[in-house]
């Protein structure tokens, strides 16, 4: 289904695949369109759907419904309001319904993270995937080497990271050092005499 600019699926397009659900010519209509584009295998396999772009788009009767959005409405009914249909499989043209799911956009970014996609969603305090976590002295170091003029890439590399999530803890640390050391400082200086 393509998004409106809020992101979110056209209610319009919505509506229309719902009802197109619940007429059984329409819906064998629809069933045809899907499988005839799609490279079905075993179960746990990924089903390739052939079309244009990341996400294959089916018209049909004046309405672009995205393909696995399709998939999953055709075997798990009308997907519910306000959920995005999400990948397990991360294939964003699979449209094997064993690997779709309805979702939040937490959902969908948790999901990414627990597969270790993008630890740059989760929150380190609550995370359980230790290689993500990374205490003050590992933070220093990455400072020190960035220093030296260790290019990012490589200081990413040595902790597991991409050079631009890198970057981003470096940001962060000498903030918080900052902030502390600035607060140091006014300490000492509102302090009495002695």
């Amino acid at each position: 289904m393509n998004p409106t600019r809020d992101g979110k699926p056209s209610l319009v397009r919505e509506a229309f695949l719902a009802n197109a659900l619940l007429d059984p010519d329409l819906r064998a209509q629809l069933n045809y369109r899907l499988w005839r584009i799609t490279d079905i295998k075993g179960p746990n396999e990924c089903w390739l759907c052939k079309g244009c772009g990341k996400y294959p788009v089916i018209e049909f009767k004046g309405h672009n419904l995205r393909a696995h959005r399709l998939s999953y409405a055709l075997h798990n009914g009308p997907v519910p309001h306000g959920l995005f249909v999400c990948h397990h499989c991360d294939v964003k043209n699979c449209v094997n319904p064993a690997h779709l799911f309805a979702g939040s956009a937490s959902d969908n970014a948790w999901d990414s993270a627990k597969k270790g996609k993008n630890p740059m969603t989760l929150n380190p305090d609550l995370s359980p995937f230790k290689k993500h976590w990374l205490t003050d002295s590992d933070k220093q170091r990455m400072c020190d080497l960035r220093a030296k003029g260790v290019l990012l890439k490589v200081i990413g590399a040595e902790f597991g990271m991409s050079d631009t999530h890198a970057k981003m803890v470096m940001r962060q640390f000498l903030g918080q050092t900052k902030t502390l050391r600035a607060s140091a400082r006014k300490a000492l200086s509102e302090a009495p005499p002695q």
